[in-house]
């Protein structure tokens, strides 16, 4: 029995109504199991999924609608019919249908009249789910249908359309539902459209397919197809089915194809050479342009009457060359020299150019000739100039002759001309490598000074606070005056040490050009500045997408220093601003630092990137004379240009080329 498929499942505590049940349910080919309580009934529910379930609402352990509930809370996929024996109350019926039950037996009936509804509710059943298999098959064709599918009802109000119009026009079904004019534009065209969906509404008859033309959310135009099917129901259209498909990228080929054949009309007939568009096999004339006509003197519809053999001078040669060429798609000749006859009977020479290919089902070719009448006479007249400069050439020959035995001897000067540019060029050489070890040992020289100075420095600076920490008694004014003074100097001295170390460094750094990101950089440098408290009045901006090739690791160096110098002389105003952007000027691009603060001079711009050379006092502005040295030291690396622009009080302006 563990095989046996079960059909119907009777869950009953009354032993009578199981056996009478189950005998009728037997004898009319039905499969039956059956549980006396509900408990059981639920487990056998979930193990045999049997197609229907009678179930008895009145049980002592649990009643049905209980069960029932239990049934529908694990997915059973069962009809179930509620069985009272007696006529239910219509509380219980409405019990049990808000439940989820599909039917009620109100009492034990006939064994015929039981069948028949047993039969009646397995049919009601079938419909059911093969009504649901059709929404699910209906929903999977909407979901993976590239179309739209909509439905209008009466008054042309829009009642469903599907969610693939989100992925068309960037509008959700949703906003379509509320608001469908939104999709349309004000394109004539769209006006047809909507006449024939009305007419199709009151007349039940199919208009055919239409094109409109509808909006994405973004406002760019879209193309579609229109299908609509009027549902009729006793005579009268209660409902128009219809599909939309996006026909865009069709739209615009054909827009192109039709632009592309005006402008082959266009050229066609503008060309100055004469064209004839010819039927290999009837050699007929299908199309000519105007030049054809002022070329051969016929007009352009006494051209069409003819073929091209009659065009020619020599006619069996003509046909001949036409019959032996082969027909090949896009395959391409060139006849440089055939002669032709005009109307008048006058005959002159001709370069003819043809391209064969299929047009409408037949092979043709457009022939392009050209009147090479001035090209001949240009030819002749180049062989007369060409023996006059051969005899030339000969002449000239000779003379060479003579003056290359005189540059014989001029050649004895020129080797030693050469052995003393070779000579020079060993001086040269030796004397870079002597001034690269010069180099190298200044270099080593500046490293070694301050490495050397750092420690009495640092040894001054201690030993003159430890003076100021070690008195018992209050310092006189002007004694703790001088220990600061040393101090400051001492300390100041170190910073210089430092820029002098950096300065030097720049020209032994190996340079790699990439493109470098300079806003990036900049923006980076500021937000480090801008957290110096005395910096937190700065306003500033950084222009976008400021890029440059050059070594990242010098610029970063340049740009620290340029903008550092903008923070500092711009703090003492009362809005102070910063601005890095870029400017073109003399066809180049100039990236530039801006500041509104103190400016300086012109008289001394020659005197701003010169090392320990400064504009302003210590007490006015603190620094060591050497940030510029290092920028225009980076410049001078990159081979580039750095200058400056200012007016006391107004700010200044550093602009640099790389």
């Amino acid at each position: 029995m563990t095989d046996q498929k079960y059909d119907i499942l009777l869950i009953d505590d009354d032993y009578d109504v199981l056996v009478f049940y189950e005998s009728t349910l037997t004898l009319n080919a039905y499969s039956v199991i059956k549980a006396t309580n509900g408990n059981d009934g639920i487990e056998l529910a979930k193990k045999h999924q049997p197609q229907l379930i009678i179930l008895d609402t009145r049980m002592p352990d649990r009643d049905g609608f209980s069960v029932l509930a239990e049934l529908k809370k694990a997915e059973i996929n069962s009809f179930v019919i509620l069985n009272s024996r007696k006529q239910a109350a219509s509380f219980d019926k409405i019990k049990g249908f808000n439940l989820g039950a599909d039917g009620f037996l109100d009492k034990v009936v006939k064994s015929e009249e039981f069948i028949a509804r047993i039969e009646a509710f397995m049919r009601h059943k079938n419909t059911i789910n093969e009504l649901k298999e059709n929404q699910k098959l209906l929903n999977s064709i909407i979901e993976y249908s590239t179309n739209v599918f909509y439905i209008i009802g009466e008054k042309q109000i829009l009642k469903y359309i599907s969610p693939q119009v989100e992925k068309l026009s960037g509008f959700t079904a949703e906003e379509v539902m509320i608001d469908r004019t939104k999709l349309v534009t004000d394109n004539p065209i769209n006006i047809i459209g909507i006449e024939k969906s009305k007419i199709a509404f009151d007349t039940g008859e199919h208009q055919g397919n239409y094109e409109m033309e509808l909006k994405h959310k973004t406002g760019r135009k879209i193309w579609v197809e229109v299908r609509e099917t009027p549902v009729i129901e006793n005579g009268k259209v209660v409902q128009i089915v219809g599909s939309i498909t996006d026909i865009t990228e069709k739209h615009k080929l054909e827009e192109d194809l039709k632009l592309n054949v005006e402008k082959y009309k266009e050229l066609f007939y503008a060309e100055s050479d004469a064209l004839f568009l010819i039927d290999n096999q009837s050699k007929q004339i299908l199309e000519t342009n105007i030049a054809a006509a002022e070329l051969y003197g016929y007009s352009e519809q006494e051209l069409l009457n003819m073929k091209n053999v009659d065009l020619s001078a020599e006619p069996d040669q003509t046909a001949k060359i036409t019959i032996e060429t082969p027909i090949i798609k896009d395959n391409i000749i060139n006849i440089p020299l055939r002669y032709h006859k005009r109307k008048n009977g006058s005959v002159f020479p001709v370069e003819i150019t043809g391209r064969f290919f299929e047009l409408n089902g037949k092979m043709v070719h457009i022939a392009a000739i050209r009147n090479i009448s001035d090209r001949l006479k240009l030819t002749t007249e180049l062989e007369k100039y060409k023996k006059e400069l051969e005899n030339l050439v000969e002449e000239r020959t000779k003379q060479f002759e003579q003056q290359n035995l005189k540059l014989k001897k001029s050649h004895g000067a020129m080797t030693f001309l050469i052995e003393d540019v070779n000579d020079t060029r060993l001086q040269l050489t030796k004397a870079y490598n002597n001034l690269k070890a010069v180099n190298n040992e200044l270099e080593a020289f500046a490293y070694s000074v301050s490495h050397d100075l750092r420690a009495p420095l640092t040894r001054i600076n201690g030993f003159s606070n430890a003076i100021i920490n070690a008195v018992d008694e209050p310092l006189d004014t002007k004694i703790k005056h001088y220990l600061n003074r040393i101090q400051v100097s001492s300390q100041q001295m170190a910073s210089l040490i430092d820029d002098l170390l950096k300065l030097s460094r720049i020209s032994k750094v190996n340079i790699e050009i990439e493109k470098v990101d300079i806003s990036k950089i900049a923006s980076e440098i500021i937000t480090d500045l801008v957290e110096d408290k005395k910096y937190i009045n700065h306003k500033y901006l950084v222009n976008n997408n400021l890029t440059c090739f050059c070594d990242k690791q010098l610029i970063k160096v340049l740009l620290l220093n340029l903008i550092s110098n903008a923070f500092k002389f711009s703090s003492k105003v009362s809005k102070p601003f910063i601005e890095i952007g870029a400017v073109i000027i003399n066809n180049a691009e100039s990236i530039y630092v801006k500041d509104n603060g103190v400016g300086f001079d012109m008289n001394y711009k020659n005197q701003l990137f010169a090392p320990f050379s400064r504009l302003h006092t210590d007490e006015e502005f603190d620094g060591t004379g050497i940030g510029l040295a290092t920028v225009q030291r980076v410049i001078n690396r990159h081979g580039g240009k750095i200058w400056a622009e200012s007016d006391l009080g107004k700010g200044a302006t550093f602009f640099f080329t790389i």
